[in-house]
């Protein structure tokens, strides 16, 4: 367990509270956009006719010259025109291209990502270079073997200092998993992911990072009502 003040220690329990949170109620937001997308998939005729009734949604162009990047606004002259005429047809095609869960697994991971930085940043104050994040040393490698697996150890424990003892391999491998999907999905605008995979490692990190640093017992908590009394909130 580190040496915190108490004020350290709740300042980290808020953090893990709010990142928590986070992530549990936008899974649920993702969940219900799922629903209304598949709901449009099956019932496509039906959005085909909404649409052609005042056509809501309308296609974007653009026009660039090097004397109008100044200005977005294509009505004005600029390079931007998101305004305009489109077919349904032309809108249903695009319906499916939409890269939403690789979008979101992006997103979870900077949840994650900015949790980290701030927790690290509370327990070893000034130790971090404000362009990298705390997990700059820990990479994928396909059947890493022990001395690489081990300097990522030590660089994830050291960036919460906790003993590398208590970092279990598959922490490391998980992380670095998700990490080379994230980056895919940066750097390549592709990556095979589940959005599932995402939540659950994101949500195992985050945990072992704030049991390991407060040496707390478990993390219980539910964002909503809990009808079958199965959440006590514990941190």
């Amino acid at each position: 367990m580190c040496n915190l003040t108490l004020e350290q220690r709740q300042n980290i329990r808020e953090m893990t509270k709010h990142s928590i949170d986070r992530i549990l109620t936008f899974c649920v937001g993702y969940n219900a956009v799922q629903y209304q997308f598949q709901k449009g998939v099956v019932n496509f005729r039906d959005i085909m006719d909404e649409m052609h009734n005042d056509y809501p949604i309308k296609g974007c162009g653009i026009t660039a010259t090097l004397d109008n990047l100044e200005n977005s606004d294509g009505d004005d002259g600029g390079y931007f025109h998101e305004n305009e005429s489109l077919a349904p047809e032309d809108t249903i095609d695009e319906y499916n291209s939409f890269p939403l869960e690789s979008s979101a697994c992006a997103y979870v991971f900077t949840i994650l990502e900015m949790y980290g930085d701030e927790i690290s940043d509370i327990i070893r104050p000034n130790a971090r270079n404000a362009r990298e994040s705390w997990h700059r040393r820990i990479y994928f490698v396909e059947n890493i073997n022990q001395e690489r697996l081990q300097v990522q150890i030590a660089s994830y424990a050291n960036a919460f200092s906790i003993p590398p003892e208590c970092v279990p391999p598959h922490i490391i491998h998980s992380l670095s998993k998700i990490k080379e999907k994230r980056n895919a999905i940066a750097h390549r605008g592709y990556a095979d992911v589940k959005f599932t995979e995402f939540i659950e490692i994101s949500l195992k990190i985050i945990s072992h990072i704030h049991l390991s640093v407060l040496d707390s017992q478990m993390i219980s908590y539910y964002p909503y009502e809990d009808f079958e009394d199965k959440f006590h909130e514990s941190f």
